[in-house]
């Protein structure tokens, strides 16, 4: 499904589907509401597999763990959050991956696409990035390709067992603090 998306936009031909891994996790609460989809970047700034930031009076490095899956590198975990993702419309859940997907940095180095300033993720203005995917949703649908199987699947489809989805359930991977240290105090 990335493959296709990926091929289809233009916008997208930076991402390695290799380096992509798509998970599941259930959602706590039925309905529409609340988180739909996450991406977990693997790497840092620029790809770095270390950060250093400061806290407090130490300075601290942290590690991003090397994730591989059936012997090749992962950068980026997907997870769709189950069933909450299948009572969106298959517009909406075409959104929502293409949302997940333009957070992948230009270099797909294992970063995501920074904007400038404190939220860096979607930008200063959240409608902005929404504005962004929305026109490549649109230009995705207007090609006239068929959606794939996923986007068109109904609850009860996937409930009644019709249609089964096999996929990994994992524990997102978390950074490991590999170093701290004081810093001398700053006297004005």
């Amino acid at each position: 499904m990335s493959r296709a998306l990926v091929a289809t936009c233009e916008e997208l031909a930076h991402i390695n589907v290799d380096k992509l891994l798509f998970t599941f996790s259930r959602s706590r609460r039925p309905g529409r509401g609340g988180l739909l989809a996450r991406i977990t970047p693997l790497r840092g700034k620029a790809g770095s597999r270390q950060l250093e930031r400061r806290n407090g009076r130490f300075l601290e490095t942290w590690e991003y763990p090397e994730f591989k899956h059936e012997g090749r590198e992962v950068l980026y975990l997907i997870t769709l959050l189950l069933p909450r993702f299948f009572h969106l419309e298959p517009r909406e859940r075409l959104t929502t991956l293409l949302h997940e997907l333009w957070h992948i940095s230009p270099a797909c180095d294992g970063d995501i696409r920074r904007y400038p300033g404190a939220r860096y993720a979607h930008g200063e203005r959240h409608h902005g990035y929404d504005a962004q995917v929305e026109a490549l949703t649109s230009r995705y649908l207007d090609g006239g390709k068929e959606l794939p199987a996923l986007l068109t699947l109904t609850p009860e489809e996937w409930q009644q067992g019709i249609f089964k989805i096999s996929g990994l359930r994992i524990r997102r991977p978390r950074a490991r603090l590999v170093a701290r240290r004081k810093t001398p105090r700053q006297t004005l």
